[in-house]
């Protein structure tokens, strides 16, 4: 069984999570590479950048901030919490381990980090800030928006609701959604949606999400 620190214990204690730390032969393989390591923290940016090297700026400051980190199963699912110092305050990220290829495609993108790395990485207990998992990947439809109820005339901007996924949420009432394709929009509660590139941007949401 793994270690895990005092900090990290402390943090999830605080918020009622019930968890259970996993042993070396219950773990993904590559998480298993990382933790055996005598440097897991170095082992576990290492994993981010071969795997993602397209979130090069966000894995910078990861790698910068990273405290600790430790497999876990939380929520029925295993996971790495991780324990990231942002100016002198620490909080707690969690990356679910990677889905089976043939799950829940959404789009190329999410895909080589749903099945490659977590399927799921956000800030705790908040959940947004980063992908979210495969399984709260729902569609634009799902929900009723402030400014299709107002500007009705514009709907549905070119494009079919159904067909985009919200696959990262700021908790204030911004998302990025993308389609099977990988086209992706910045999509709003009160106006109208951007179009992005979807590394650039789910980098640039990350980055803010973690620093601020």
């Amino acid at each position: 069984m793994f270690n895990i620190s005092n900090k990290i214990q402390l943090k999830l204690d605080e918020y009622g999570c019930k968890y259970k730390i996993l042993n070396q032969n219950e773990i993904f393989d590559a998480w298993k590479v990382c933790f055996t390591s005598e440097n897991y923290i170095n082992s576990i940016i290492k994993l981010w950048r071969e795997t993602v090297p397209e979130l090069s700026d966000f894995i910078d400051i990861l790698s910068n901030n990273l405290v600790d980190a430790c497999p876990i199963n939380i929520f029925n699912k295993h996971a790495i919490v991780y324990l990231v110092n942002i100016k002198n305050e620490e909080y707690i990220y969690i990356g679910f381990a990677p889905k089976h290829i043939s799950e829940d495609h959404i789009s190329p993108q999410c895909d080589k980090i749903q099945t490659l790395l977590h399927d799921g990485f956000f800030f705790f207990p908040g959940f947004s800030c980063g992908p979210l998992s495969s399984e709260q990947c729902l569609s634009l439809n799902s929900y009723e928006w402030e400014y299709l109820e107002e500007n009705f005339e514009n709907y549905p901007f070119g494009i079919n609701l159904c067909d985009y996924k919200i696959i990262l949420s700021n908790a204030g009432g911004v998302y990025m959604v993308c389609n099977k394709e990988g086209k992706t929009l910045v999509w709003y509660n009160d106006e109208e949606p951007d179009a992005a590139e979807f590394w650039p941007e789910l980098n640039e949401f990350m980055i803010i999400g973690m620093t601020n």
